[in-house]
């Protein structure tokens, strides 16, 4: 006997739902990659805006070094685990009452285990500096923490992200949607602070 046809919708989108997952995770993937390699197509030294100089001379150091972040004391794979666990217990509960936030966590929760992954190969991988690397992401995704938090108390959240939130809570974008309105509150908005 065929599944009811309601089944076999949701059934449908879901697998959908993964490809676009998918294809949103690994262009995401790309570009924090290049962006974490330095990646630009030009040779070191080649850049055609001298930012050095263009800043005004003060009193600063280069020698400044990653710190303990929360939820990162000492940089290490654990860390890397750690939020991916996180992460993949919040997407579990919004998987399970098909909570739209869920391609959210799913998107972020597959990016990261793809940066976890190279900062555990023993071989160079995507990542120059993993100690560093390390501190951002987990710096990152606890930006990403606070902002699901505040909005769950209803606390005040940044523009971008109480889009993202709203669009999520109407269900009226598809999967996709979903992702570029978390990828621009995420990226756009937090890193530049991270």
């Amino acid at each position: 006997m065929p599944p009811p046809r309601s089944q076999t919708s949701h059934t449908l989108r879901k697998t959908g739902v993964r490809r676009t997952f998918g294809v949103f995770a690994l262009a995401i993937v790309l570009a924090l990659a290049a962006w974490a390699s330095g990646a630009s197509g030009q040779a070191p030294g080649d850049d055609p805006i001298k930012w050095p100089q263009l800043l005004p001379p003060l009193p600063t150091t280069t020698e400044v070094q990653p710190e303990p972040v929360r939820n990162c004391r000492q940089a290490s794979i654990r860390c890397a685990n750690g939020l991916v666990r996180r992460l993949r217990e919040q997407w579990r509960g919004f998987h399970a009452t098909c909570d739209h936030r869920a391609v959210i966590s799913y998107s972020y929760l597959q990016i990261t285990k793809g940066l976890r992954d190279d900062l555990a190969t023993k071989r160079r991988g995507l990542v120059k500096d993993r100690r560093w690397m390390t501190y951002v992401i987990t710096d990152f995704s606890n930006m990403y923490s606070e902002a699901f938090a505040d909005d769950a108390s209803g606390r005040r959240v940044a523009k971008a992200w109480r889009l993202t939130f709203e669009s999520a809570d109407a269900g009226d974008a598809n999967a996709g949607q979903d992702v570029l309105m978390f990828s621009n509150a995420h990226v756009q908005h937090d890193l530049p602070f991270v």
